[in-house]
């Protein structure tokens, strides 16, 4: 017996009669109806198989997403992306940008269109991760979000090389996010309606968090004992202390009065107490029988060895709340100075102020949290959002107890003086593994040299005209070797005990 393929009514006179719902009920049964005793009863209807799609989509661990796809990918990643609910978008009205795994810098020798692109999708604000990212996202179980899983693991590291490029306008943080704001307020509403009560949680585990955060350099679950002080820095206290009665330097406490409020410098600007510290030094070298003056010119002949030159700041910056505060100069050029700043150079040589000034304000952070956890007293005397942080505090973060700034240097620079203080972390890489090469270099990266002039901090920055050191800066090694050259007296401070 031969099957007859179901044919829509002729346009006959008979047909024509019935009007045009004959044949709209002919295509009703054909795509949504099932034969039951010869009658045709309805499973769905167009209008509800529309709305099961559309559910079945937003249940989706990538629905509500735009992906931009800047070069081709594998078509299984297309076939996965359409799977989960994504949708494919170009340019700048999409949501994340998706590339193939392993990118390298020769990749943009080959492609610079590549990098250009992918620099406007991170200034655009885009979400620029591999194709690892979108296999991620597919292990989630049914009805999981894409939200769950991490971005930062997955963003490509030759993204650091793209930059924000000349004259496109302020950095990525600052840039216009209007496309990225809209898809995210559509999410936020998404979630609302599916889960409100999981979004309810989320608000205010968030709201409890914000409001702790005025209290993060307060609240201490024990007391850790100060460090063990250097015996020659001891000794250095000792002589100041002899040398100035008076000066506010017994019993442990620093050179300024725990009772007196200081000073908010806008810039580099002297005050009675740092005119105190000066005479305290010229009373000190003119009782040991030495040239103040003489030591000062040993100290400019050995920053012009080793190719250093002092780069001003400036004393202000903005906390976590937009607003200023002062007398950050200790903290920006530590800032300036650090690799992560070195690492998003600009094509004029300079990284951009926003990255400096949250680097400065992390380094605030960590190093006065390690102060007042080792001095609780300290709070708002010495330690404060507007005091001026003293290179001391360095003693408190380069015994381990913060991992990044441990694997530090820094060389403070005294111009008052002449000499050179030098605080070298538990973990500075003097026999990191690796090449020689691998190790020197790393070495001159974590060498942090700042000056020290009246009342204000200066980064010193390696001069661009200058031979020695291939222009990087000198390694510890290299640096107290050119002070032992020039003569120049300086003390070194370490978490030996």
């Amino acid at each position: 017996m031969s099957k007859r393929r179901a044919e829509p009514p002729s346009n006959d006179k008979a047909a024509s009669s019935s009007g045009s719902g004959h044949n709209l009920e002919w295509w009703r049964g054909l795509l949504f109806g099932v034969a039951v005793d010869g009658k045709t009863v309805y499973k769905d209807t167009p209008e509800t198989a529309l709305d099961r799609a559309h559910a079945r989509r937003e249940a989706q661990p990538l629905a509500g997403l735009s992906i931009h796809l800047p070069r081709p990918v594998p078509p299984s990643v297309l076939t996965t992306i359409d799977s989960l609910g994504g949708l494919l978008a170009a340019g700048q009205s999409s949501t994340h940008c998706v590339v193939s795994p392993g990118l390298t810098e020769r990749t943009f020798a080959h492609d610079p269109g590549l990098r250009r692109e992918l620099r406007q999708c991170v200034a655009a604000g885009l979400t620029v991760v591999e194709t690892s990212w979108v296999d991620e996202v597919a292990k989630l179980p049914p009805g999981g979000d894409w939200a769950a899983v991490e971005t930062a693991p997955h963003v490509p590291p030759v993204l650091a090389l793209c930059g924000t490029g000349e004259g496109e306008g302020e950095p990525p943080r600052r840039a216009d996010r209007s496309g990225l704001h809209a898809s995210l307020a559509e999410t936020w509403e998404h979630v609302q309606r599916s889960q409100p009560e999981q979004a309810e949680s989320d608000m205010l585990a968030r709201a409890i968090e914000i409001s702790l955060l005025d209290f993060a350099l307060q609240l201490h679950d024990a007391r850790q004992p100060a460090p063990a002080e250097d015996p020659r820095r001891r000794a250095y206290r000792t002589l100041m202390e002899e040398a100035d009665p008076g000066g506010g330097g017994g019993g442990g406490e620093t050179p300024f009065s725990a009772g007196e409020a200081r000073p908010r410098l806008a810039g580099p600007r002297l005050d009675a107490e740092l005119k105190e510290h000066r005479a305290v030094v010229e009373a000190w070298f003119e009782r040991g029988g030495s040239d103040l003056e003489s030591a000062r010119g040993r100290l400019e002949l050995a920053l012009d060895a080793l190719g250093l030159c002092a780069r001003d700041l400036g004393a202000t910056n903005r906390n976590e709340s937009g607003e200023v505060i002062y007398n950050q100069c200790f903290y920006l050029s530590l800032a300036r100075l650090s690799s992560r700043a070195r690492a998003f150079l600009r094509d004029e040589g300079e990284p951009p102020p926003s990255l400096v000034g949250e680097t400065a304000l992390h380094f605030k952070r960590v190093i006065e949290t390690a102060v007042l956890r080792a001095h609780p007293e300290w709070a708002e005397t010495q330690v404060g959002e507007d005091l001026q942080a003293f290179s001391d505090f360095l003693f408190y973060v380069i015994g381990g107890s913060n991992a990044m700034l441990s694997e530090l240097a820094a060389a403070v620079f005294d111009s008052v003086s002449g000499g050179v203080e030098v605080y070298r972390g538990v973990h500075y890489p003097e026999g990191a593994q690796g090449s020689a090469f691998a190790a020197e270099e790393c070495q001159r990266a974590n060498l942090l040299c700042v000056r020290y002039v009246p009342g204000h901090y200066q980064a010193l920055l390696p001069r661009p005209d200058a031979h020695g050191f291939g222009g990087k800066g000198p390694t510890l090694k290299e640096l107290l070797g050119c002070l032992d050259a020039c003569n120049v007296c300086y003390v070194v401070t370490d978490d030996s005990g």
